[in-house]
């Protein structure tokens, strides 16, 4: 898990900062994927944590490819450990 900044910075930093602006303190995480699924990385990661919430962009596919893939969006929707803010 590593924070970066300037150009290679993690996606989220900016929405980050503007929350921080309204007394919301925020952690932006790059975290490496482990053998299970992008969701089940996400769920742990803010289980040991002690995130009190998850926020995600939600994003959606072709109904061929989330039925095939499935999707990161649908599996943390119906599987999250905590409060889940889902933006699009």
């Amino acid at each position: 898990m590593s924070k970066k900044g300037g150009a290679g910075r993690v996606p989220g930093t900016d929405a980050a900062k503007h929350v921080a602006r309204h007394g919301i303190e925020a952690d932006v995480v790059d975290l490496p994927l482990s053998e299970s699924s992008v969701a089940a990385t996400i769920n742990a990661y803010a289980l040991t944590s002690g995130a009190d919430l998850t926020v995600m962009g939600g994003f959606g596919h072709s109904r061929l490819r989330e039925f095939v893939l499935g999707g990161v969006t649908r599996e943390l929707s119906a599987n999250t450990s905590g409060p889940l803010l889902l933006s699009h």
